[in-house]
């Protein structure tokens, strides 16, 4: 559940930050010389990226959930 939450919650941050990016570059292409501003392979490498911090960010919470008792839990509320 902990990894799912944190994986839903990249993939929207990801396809949002990356339409940013992409108008964004398309605005600063101008000023640049010899780089195309809309190369998918720099895309595709940040959104791998991105993905692997965000996995890695939610596996520790998550591994550290599975190791609490629920019955302890409970029982102490």
């Amino acid at each position: 559940m902990v990894l799912k939450q944190g994986l839903k919650l990249s993939a929207i941050g990801v396809g949002i930050g990356t339409v940013i990016a992409y108008v964004g570059m398309q605005f600063a292409g101008a000023m640049m010389t010899g780089v195309n501003p809309g190369d998918p392979v720099v895309y595709g490498l940040a959104i791998v990226l991105m993905g692997v911090i965000t996995l890695t960010a939610s596996i520790i919470p998550a591994r550290r959930a599975t190791r609490i008792d629920p019955i302890r839990t409970l029982q102490s509320e």
